[in-house]
């Protein structure tokens, strides 16, 4: 690693911590909408789900993996809507206090841990994981990807930060003509350092299974990864 680049820290954020209190909680997840939605990464979550959907014409189901508030909804449903699909968006939070808000956004919400989701293989058309990701070190990194890989029947987004020293120094910036709260702007630059670089979510995308995989870098010092799901066997033709 260079000056610019740092290792990767694993330090855990505030937010991290299951006691922390539901109005800071709930405060510091609307920094991180306002944050998606000035700094990037709205957009870049936009720009992956588009690729999967690109030439399907088929109502979609879309599992939003660490949905905090629902704030990914408005952009599937975005997306959607411009291919002219249908769009299902079901949010996952460990937090049960965010799983109900999700629901009451989305319509439908679980609480459960990302890496073992309660649902069948091929479950979902999408799963996309919004900011997440870095919360976990390189192992149940893998672990989450390929729950997600195998929940799905097109294919996974993983929409992030990059860690760049850079990326640390703009969203410190940043932090404050947005208003966020002390504790989002330090989870937040906390966020950076744990974060991936290009080759190393191509590099988790591969490993956990997924084919096709692309990762490239967005404005705001973003990283958006796509791939798709492992073909199924087509049943053996009989003798």
């Amino acid at each position: 690693m260079s000056w610019i680049v740092p290792t990767r820290q694993h330090r855990a954020e505030i937010l991290d911590d299951p006691a922390t209190p539901w109005p800071l909680r709930e405060r510091s997840h609307r920094d991180i909408a306002c944050s998606n939605r000035w700094l990037g990464g709205d957009r870049a979550l936009a720009l992956g789900i588009g690729a999967l959907l690109r030439g399907v014409t088929h109502p979609v189901t879309v599992l939003d993996l660490g949905a905090g508030l629902g704030g990914a909804g408005h952009v599937v449903r975005r997306v959607a809507s411009r291919a002219r699909l249908d769009a299902q968006c079901i949010g996952l939070d460990l937090h049960e206090p965010l799983a109900r808000v999700a629901a009451q956004r989305e319509g439908l919400a679980i609480c459960a841990d990302a890496l073992s989701l309660p649902l069948h293989d091929r479950a979902v058309d999408v799963t996309i994981c919004a900011l997440l990701l870095h919360h976990f070190d390189d192992v149940a990194s893998q672990l989450l990807l390929r729950e997600a890989v195998r929940v799905s029947r097109i294919g996974v987004v993983v929409a992030d930060l990059q860690r760049t020293r850079l990326a640390e120094l703009g969203l410190w910036l940043a932090s404050f003509p947005l208003g966020f709260h002390p504790v989002s702007r330090h989870d937040g630059m906390l966020s950076v350092r744990r974060a991936f670089t290009a080759p190393e979510l191509a590099a988790l995308l591969e490993r956990a299974g997924g084919r096709e995989v692309h990762v490239t870098k967005r404005a705001g010092f973003r990283l958006v990864g796509t791939c798709r799901a492992p073909r199924v066997p087509s049943a053996s033709p009989l003798a």
